[in-house]
């Protein structure tokens, strides 16, 4: 069951991209955490308030792995016995994103006493330019069929009501419904993305302002794309990023991109590689410990299929789901 969020900052962080080093930030505030003898043995007082943007936060339900379920006072504040087993606190409020006191020692007959916040809700995002190459033999028939996620915000040419561009490869690109494009263009609405997370690893870099070309050469490189690929992909999303002093990078390649939109090709590729890049905006403070990404070549030869596209997303999708 999904019950809680973590923030993935952790120690300290030293990206190859980004050298400077960034203090934590987490979604509360310890205010004290003294020893009282009068909690019992084994377990650990939490007492504090709940804000969601700077307002107090009425029945929020606060529980751990071991206790019982609380819910928070008409002033924001709660109070809760936890097992000092236990490695984190949620904090859930129904319509509000949940929000948790993880990475801190519950430690036996300690009263600790903090103020915990909710962060933003979450915000449509649009799965911008995803832009599909086919590369095969002229006049060669292909059908294209994309079953996205969310719901389709633009596509050009227009899809049918199959959700299918029909075609044929021309040189320099495709043409449907006797337009000849460079490539297949869609853009889709989404609510729940998140970047890629599991056992609280998480892969991708910390890129800073200065370094967004040269990481985005040296990625598009590493999977083979061409050189008009690259420009096409560079040119889109280079001027978004460099808006930020630092962003997070992931990317998702093959079955990861399905999350977004489920891609057929019909008759089969010989080769196909669909990479989707998710960023966000790091803020002052926050601290990511992430593993560098593999990013593997396609093979070019025959028919084959290159698919593109990405999404900015809000900085608390730094915050992602942990199954416990």
């Amino acid at each position: 069951m999904k019950l809680a969020t973590f923030l993935l900052a952790l120690i300290s962080f030293s990206s190859f991209w980004c050298k400077d080093k960034l203090q934590p930030a987490l979604m509360y505030k310890v205010i004290t955490d003294t020893v009282n003898n009068d909690v019992p043995n084994g377990k650990c007082l939490i007492t504090g308030t709940v804000t969601h943007l700077g307002v107090v936060v009425e029945k929020a339900n606060i529980f751990s792995a071991n206790s019982h379920n609380t819910q928070s006072d008409k002033e924001g504040k709660f109070r809760i016995l936890v097992d000092t087993a236990d490695t984190y606190l949620v904090i859930h409020k129904i319509n509000l994103p949940e929000t948790y006191v993880e990475f801190y020692k519950f430690n036996n007959k300690h009263h600790i006493q903090i103020e915990a916040y909710i962060p933003e809700e979450d915000m449509i995002i649009i799965v911008d330019k995803p832009v599909i190459y086919l590369y095969g033999k002229e006049n060669q028939e292909v059908h294209v069929k994309i079953e996205p996620k969310g719901e389709f915000t633009f596509t050009y040419p227009a899809i049918d009501n199959q959700n299918t561009w029909n075609g044929r490869i021309t040189s320099g690109g495709i043409t449907v419904a006797n337009k000849k494009i460079p490539y297949l263009f869609y853009e889709t609405e989404m609510s729940d993305l998140s970047f890629n997370t599991t056992s609280k690893q998480i892969e991708g870099s910390v890129v800073c302002q200065h370094d967004v070309i040269t990481f985005l050469e040296t990625s598009l490189s590493s999977l083979n794309l061409n050189s008009q690929e690259q420009t096409d992909f560079i040119t889109y999303w280079a001027p978004k990023m460099i808006q930020h002093q630092k962003v997070f990078v992931q990317f998702w390649t093959e079955a990861k991109y399905d999350d977004v939109a489920t891609l057929e090709v019909q008759p089969q590729p010989d080769n196909l590689l669909r990479v989707f890049m998710v960023f966000a905006p790091m803020k002052n403070g926050i601290i990511i410990e992430a593993n560098a990404q593999k990013l593997d070549p396609i093979n070019r030869n025959g028919f084959t299929v290159i698919e593109w596209g990405g999404s900015e997303l809000p900085s608390q999708k730094l915050f992602s789901i942990k199954t416990l």
